[in-house]
């Protein structure tokens, strides 16, 4: 699922891929190894069968997802996947602000 994108009580199958921006209402239902377009908007109770790209808003049927599409999804989440774990202890907890608070002892 892509940055910023909105998703709502909706289910989404398995090796999708959701744009980033996109915005998935109530009730879809996305099929396995589909795409939805960054920017698109996928309109409440839309039905997208697996392996389909849609686009646009109202977001419409554009094509099939060509195999290397398919392969690529698996390729991108173990790449999020390894960024992550790199990264992991980059972060706090609770953020910054408690770090600060803690060292002018105000926790």
């Amino acid at each position: 699922i892509g940055h910023g994108a909105l998703i709502t009580s909706c289910t989404i199958g398995n090796r999708c891929l959701i744009g980033q921006g996109a915005v998935v209402q109530e009730g879809c239902e996305i099929g396995n190894n589909s795409i939805v377009a960054a920017g698109a908007v996928v309109l409440p109770g839309t039905l997208i069968p697996s392996q389909q790209l849609w686009a646009g808003n109202p977001a419409v049927y554009v094509r099939d997802v060509t195999e290397d599409e398919m392969s690529g999804f698996i390729k991108s989440a173990e790449h999020y996947s390894d960024v992550s774990k790199e990264h992991a202890e980059e972060f706090l907890p609770y953020g910054t602000v408690y770090q600060a608070a803690e060292e002018k002892k105000l926790i």
